[in-house]
């Protein structure tokens, strides 16, 4: 199954309260190119006039899997008003190539967090590889100056995929309560400016597993909500908002915009089919419902927030 197939279908699934599926494998980036601070790439970089009003409010971010976005992608990030990249790094990815796309961010104004994670990580015996995306991402930034790398860490490790989901749910999420713990102590012992966000279904509280959210909350700089289920979406972060505030943790809602035939069956997970100006009310409604929080957003995936804001 492809990357960018996923999330719909896992969350479709997750309605049923019994899902199946695999992420994507991901894997190191072993090439040893060098990066050069002024390349020709990076010295052409033109980018638009930063907006005088915002589009959003709070920081808005896409989900990238499949590619570095190039300089006119860059260009549209910014008129779109993206302000944060969540972005996958394929193992075939050179350095320097990581290194340019990194700088003509930062030159952008644009944060890219550092997307990855497995449903194993989930488990006690993956902890030293969840750990290492840590060290991986410090590598990667100490080869540029101040504030050019990476800005965080975005984990998407779903335990609900596992088999253990069915009959050890509850042992499972303890496991994964200590993992991300873990990896988010290891990442300050580090380095303090590293931000960690990490991915949550909407369900986790109708399950029963508040303290869970509670945790991740208090070890986590950011909580992504996955919020895949169209006109639920106040309803569905009421807990989560209340216990990040609680404990000082951001919180973004994240809305699934891929087209799967999943569209057509249920139509109750992505928004391809409802356009962005069905997508823009929808969080501009539930900014309204709790005006009193910030709750930023953020888009799965970039492609497709990019056909829906240029179909609008």
């Amino acid at each position: 199954m492809k990357k960018n197939d996923f999330c719909v279908k896992c969350l479709f699934c997750a309605l049923a309260l019994e899902m199946s599926f695999s992420l994507c494998s991901c894997g190191n980036n072993s090439d040893s190119d060098e990066y050069v601070s002024e390349t020709e790439e990076s010295a052409d970089m033109t980018v638009s006039e930063p907006e005088k009003e915002p589009i959003y409010p709070y920081s808005a971010a896409v989900f990238s899997w499949d590619h570095l976005p190039d300089k006119e992608e860059i260009e549209f990030l910014l008129d779109s008003g993206i302000t944060e990249v969540y972005q996958y790094i394929k193992p075939d990815y050179k350095k320097k190539q990581i290194y340019s796309f990194l700088v003509d961010m930062k030159r952008a104004g644009i944060d890219v967090y550092y997307l990855d994670g497995e449903p194993e990580w989930s488990k006690k015996e993956q902890l030293d590889t969840a750990k290492s995306v840590v060290d991986r991402v410090l590598e990667y930034n100490k080869k540029l100056n101040d504030g050019e790398g990476f800005r965080g860490i975005i984990y998407d490790v779903e335990p609900y995929t596992l088999k253990e989901w069915r009959d050890m749910r509850q042992d499972l999420l303890f496991e994964y309560s200590e993992v991300v713990a873990s990896v988010c102590s290891y990442a300050n012992e580090k380095n303090t400016d590293l931000k960690i966000g990490v991915c949550i279904p909407y369900y986790y509280d109708e399950l029963g597993f508040e303290g869970l959210i509670k945790d991740v909350a208090k070890a986590s700089d950011k909580v992504i909500v996955l919020n895949y289920y169209k006109n639920k979406e106040i309803d569905h972060i009421e807990t989560e908002l209340s216990i990040c505030e609680e404990n000082g943790a951001e919180i973004v809602s994240a809305y699934e915009l891929q087209p799967t035939r999943l569209s057509f069956l249920d139509d109750t997970i992505t928004y391809y089919s409802n356009g962005y100006d069905a997508l823009d009310k929808s969080y501009r409604d539930l900014l309204k419902a709790y005006p009193k929080s910030q709750v930023s957003v953020a888009f799965h995936t970039m492609e497709f927030f990019k056909e829906l804001f240029e179909g609008r």
